[in-house]
């Protein structure tokens, strides 16, 4: 099964939506957009892993 080889989620997922969240919230968007590029980052690192895995 190809998603067994998936780690369940990426670090500190969980903090990193909180902090969006909070960002917008005091209208700084342009960094919450960064926190959203460095979590894209993360999960484009996870799928070439994955393809990567026999």
């Amino acid at each position: 099964m190809e998603a067994a080889r998936l780690p369940l989620t990426i670090p500190h997922l969980d903090e990193q939506a909180t902090e969006i969240w909070r960002l917008i919230g005091n209208d700084a968007l342009a960094t919450a957009c960064d926190v959203l590029r460095q979590i894209d980052r993360q999960l484009k690192a996870l799928t070439r892993s994955s393809e990567q895995q026999p």
